[in-house]
């Protein structure tokens, strides 16, 4: 009985090691580039957002009126609109995915230099302009504040989902709404 069992386990390593000779070696996965650029809405901006009324999500989509976070917008290469959330939706890689494989705009979502009109540098308060960003497949627009736990899962959630897209190079403007929010 003893030698069954040996001859078993061996029976099964050489087995496992024949066939794994057979499979094909997967090439590596292909590589996802995030740069970051660390921004902050100006105060004065903050508080003028902050006293506007009406539908927050609608004007931070056509408008750039941040009032809450997190809030979300992806620009393609050319800084043309593609998306905005509000906050987590549930389902949002479908639309994205949908969006990037038609290439599809969105004409209500704010321009990309809009909204950095409203932010600057933390460590200088100097805005940053279209030109000064460095060339990406995909730029993201993401407003936090510090400890929310929402801004984190969104974070994430955005780039699982960027990690789908395989080779593509990423500008990710982390706006932080530190002062009021």
């Amino acid at each position: 009985m003893h030698i069954s069992r040996v001859f078993s386990l061996s029976y099964l390593v050489a087995s496992l090691l024949i066939l794994a000779t057979l499979l094909p070696i997967s090439s590596p996965a292909a590589a996802l580039s995030i740069e970051r650029i660390e921004l902050h809405q100006k105060q004065s901006v903050q508080v003028e957002h902050r006293r506007r009324v009406g539908n927050s999500r609608t004007q931070a989509q056509a408008q750039g009126w941040i009032a809450r976070v997190p809030q979300t917008y992806i620009y393609l290469s050319d800084f043309s609109a593609m998306f905005h959330m509000d906050g987590m939706m549930r389902g949002f890689e479908r639309q994205l995915n949908a969006r990037i494989d038609s290439l599809r705009t969105e004409r209500s979502v704010i321009d990309l230099d809009r909204l950095l009109e409203n932010a600057e540098r933390p460590e200088s308060g100097e805005e940053i302009t279209l030109a000064e960003l460095p060339p990406a497949d995909l730029y993201v627009a993401f407003y936090s504040k510090p400890n929310c736990e929402l801004c984190e899962e969104v974070d994430q959630g955005i780039v699982d989902w960027l990690e789908t897209m395989g080779e593509i190079s990423v500008v990710w403007l982390n706006v932080s709404l530190d002062q009021l929010l």
